[in-house]
């Protein structure tokens, strides 16, 4: 499951992905990158936030 919340008043995005096995992972993060939408006015800030997220489960991963 992918769940992305964008907040233009904050300039906020949360990225949330939940999953049950590497390749689910590799699937949901996937679907992430094709999720950014017309919505989000700053992509760039978008795909730091999503780098950020999959760093992070990454090394959840690894452990």
């Amino acid at each position: 499951m992918i769940k992305v919340e964008y907040a233009p008043e904050r300039e906020a995005i949360k990225v949330e992905i939940n999953f049950h096995c590497k390749q689910q992972y590799l699937a949901e993060v996937t679907a992430l990158f094709h999720a950014i939408t017309k919505d989000l006015t700053d992509k760039e800030l978008f795909i730091i936030a999503v780098t950020e997220k999959i760093n992070e489960l990454k090394k959840e991963l690894e452990e």
